[in-house]
């Protein structure tokens, strides 16, 4: 996450005079502008900031859009204009403080839940209301500052845990204690930290973090488990049943509980399988997220 700069306000306002605009510039209902907007090769301008290179008017925005996507006069429904102001501004200083894309701001939260959640937030500076909004979701853009303090720790201890794998992901694992991080070894750090009733352990290969296996929500019986890996690592399919297997293991001997839950994004097929494979079964799901548990004997 990066501090709001001039520019980062300055796209932000231009965004949410759109927004705000479009209450008389569309025709359609104000959830399909901002759907067609967030997906728009102008928002793309936006992301790239290429937008203040230009002298675009707000009629070039609208025309624009119209000619991608056409004339539409479908949906009703018309936001306030404060609140398209603020959905505007509020989706433009998320993108940009944390680096996303337009889409994956729209995927992230839509617009009917801004609308809703606008008279509670919108007097809230937009980056406390930003993390409200994902801490709501359980979800994390800090992993990367996170990895940097773990790797720093984990040099500094005397002992560590090492997961040896052949052929960096195979499911052949060795456990043992080394005063060394061997070069083809993937390390998780059980005891580095706890915040909150998380436990983070740390993934390391080849001396550097490319992920955190996440346990949270921990009560007697069960808790939540997450393992994010960076998107090179994301490319080989056997990852997350490797370190599923040990997760599981290291939350049956360690934490002695019985269960163990996770809540997956719909579209992420392979990590979904990857879960079923290791005994997580389907529990349930909704327009975002499917809901699995595991039982541990």
């Amino acid at each position: 996450m990066k501090k709001i700069d001039s520019n980062g306000l300055l796209l932000a306002s231009l965004q949410a005079k759109i927004f705000e605009e479009s209450l008389l510039k569309v025709k359609t209902s104000s959830e399909i502008f901002i759907r067609r907007f967030m997906h728009s090769k102008i928002a793309t301008y936006f992301d790239s900031t290429s937008f203040l290179d230009s002298p675009n008017s707000l009629d070039y925005v609208f025309e624009e859009l119209e000619e991608e996507y056409g004339k539409s006069e479908y949906g009703k429904v018309k936001y306030n204009q404060d609140v398209l102001f603020w959905i505007g501004y509020i989706y433009r200083y998320f993108c940009y403080t944390y680096n996303i894309s337009s889409k994956q701001a729209y995927k992230i939260v839509k617009p009917k839940e801004l609308n809703q959640l606008y008279y509670s937030y919108h007097s809230l500076d937009c980056s406390l209301a930003i993390d409200r909004i994902l801490e709501a979701k359980n979800i994390s853009f800090e992993e990367k500052e996170i990895n940097k303090k773990l790797l720093s720790l984990i040099r500094k201890r005397k002992y560590i845990e090492v997961i040896s794998l052949i052929n960096y992901y195979s499911k052949e694992i060795n456990i043992f204690n080394s005063r060394k991080i061997n070069n083809d070894s993937l390390i998780i750090d059980e005891e580095i930290n706890e915040i909150n009733s998380k436990i983070l352990l740390s993934i390391v290969y080849h001396d550097e973090i490319i992920g955190l296996v996440i346990l949270k929500n921990i009560d007697n019986s069960s808790c939540e488990i997450e393992i994010t890996i960076n998107e090179e690592s994301n490319k080989n399919k056997d990852i997350y049943e490797v370190l599923l297997i040990k997760a599981i293991d290291y939350v049956k001997k360690n934490l002695k509980l019985s269960s163990l839950s996770a809540v997956i994004l719909r579209n992420n097929d392979q990590v979904i399988d990857a879960y079923k494979k290791t005994g997580f079964e389907y529990v349930n799901e909704d327009e975002f997220f499917v809901y699995l548990r595991k039982r541990i004997a």
